[in-house]
């Protein structure tokens, strides 16, 4: 796993502390997509390499649409994992 994804799992994991309800739920349920999407370890292809920005992509989203139902730490904390995501998808180039 790279640094940007531990960070960015490090910051969903910390919101999801702080948050609750529908909230925490989500945070977690994205914090296990990633890691099964992190975790995979397969090889892939030209499709599956697009299909898997599209992915990041989905979860950026969310952390986003999150953002509006939070307090302004655990905001800042599911700003800091989406600039991580967008960072690991340009350094894989998936954008």
């Amino acid at each position: 796993m790279t640094n940007h994804l531990r960070r960015a799992r490090e910051e969903i994991q910390r919101a999801s502390e702080r948050a609750d309800g529908e909230v925490r739920e989500n945070l977690l349920s994205l914090d296990e997509g990633l890691d099964e999407l992190t975790e995979g370890g397969k090889t892939e292809g030209p499709d599956e390499s697009k299909d898997r920005g599209e992915r990041f992509e989905h979860v950026e989203e969310k952390l986003l649409g999150l953002m509006d139902e939070t307090d302004a730490e655990t905001e800042t904390a599911l700003r800091n994992a989406r600039n991580e995501l967008d960072a690991y998808r340009r350094d894989q180039d998936l954008a």
